[in-house]
């Protein structure tokens, strides 16, 4: 039956007790029309004129939003470039492999225990390179690249690692892990965030992060001893013939590093 009547109020019938915002319209009473209806279970939503529309009146469920633990890249150009490759040249889905750089960000995002931020940036540190900050949030760690625009994907890619590995191990000291603090107290010249984890990734992480650069890109030195010197340049002081290594090896990859070229 079709109607053309304008009404002055319409009320809207619900099946259910529990008052939601959204509902079905199962039927349109014009109002005094529905004798003995109960009207303890139906919403009115009066017109406010001149066809302005209609006002939910009924009072809102407010839903507070969980904080979502994150990984944040801020990174952009061939940094941005640097950080894909190094997610994805870790893993190999067929055989199951996953290289340390994987295994460390396990430690942030999501779901991870202690509820770690990680974000990555860049930033003005008054050299090139890279460096770890707390950030103003408990459990936040910042990743920062710092005039590295000009530096080979290689050279990034290195100091990406390098990084992680120091905001991995900011955590552990955070969280006060049991097993983490047995380990520092072999390394007890704590100056700072920068010293002691430079000496437990010296005896540490200096293998499984040449292995990681390997991965990211296995073709362009020509021996696993060069991804290590190369991982260990800022972990500890390189003798003088590894340093002049270090620096051939710098100069050879921003020739022939092809990874994450930009144009212009």
């Amino acid at each position: 039956m079709g109607c053309n009547q304008t009404l002055d109020e319409v009320i809207l019938e619900s099946s259910s007790p529990t008052k939601t915002p959204y509902v079905s319209i199962s039927a349109i009473y014009p109002v005094g029309s529905a004798s003995g209806y109960d009207y303890g279970s139906i919403w009115s939503y009066p017109s406010r004129g001149g066809g302005g529309g209609s006002t939910y009146t009924a009072e809102e469920e407010v839903v507070e939003e969980e904080e979502v633990v994150e990984i944040s890249v801020q990174l952009k150009d061939k940094e941005l470039c640097v950080y894909n490759r190094l997610q994805w040249a870790g893993v190999n889905p067929t055989n199951g492999y996953i290289n340390m750089m994987t295994q460390l960000f396990i430690e942030f995002g999501e779901g991870n225990i202690g509820g770690a931020d990680l974000v990555f940036r860049e930033g003005n540190l008054g050299y090139k390179g890279g460096g770890t900050e707390r950030g103003n949030e408990e459990g936040e760690y910042h990743i920062i690249l710092s005039g590295m625009g000009n530096s080979s994907s290689m050279e990034i890619a290195k100091t990406l690692v390098h990084e992680m590995a120091h905001a991995f191990l900011a955590k552990k000291l955070d969280l006060h892990n049991e097993s983490f603090k047995a380990l520092y107290k072999i390394y007890m010249n704590k100056k700072g965030l920068r010293n002691y984890s430079h000496a437990i990734m010296e005896d540490h992480f200096i293998n499984r992060m040449a292995q990681i650069l390997y991965d990211y890109d296995s073709a362009l030195f020509s021996s696993m001893d060069d991804y290590k010197i190369f991982a260990s340049y800022g972990v500890y002081e390189l003798t003088e013939n590894q340093l002049a290594d270090y620096n051939l090896l710098v100069d050879y990859a921003k020739i022939y590093d092809k990874r994450c070229r930009v144009e212009g």
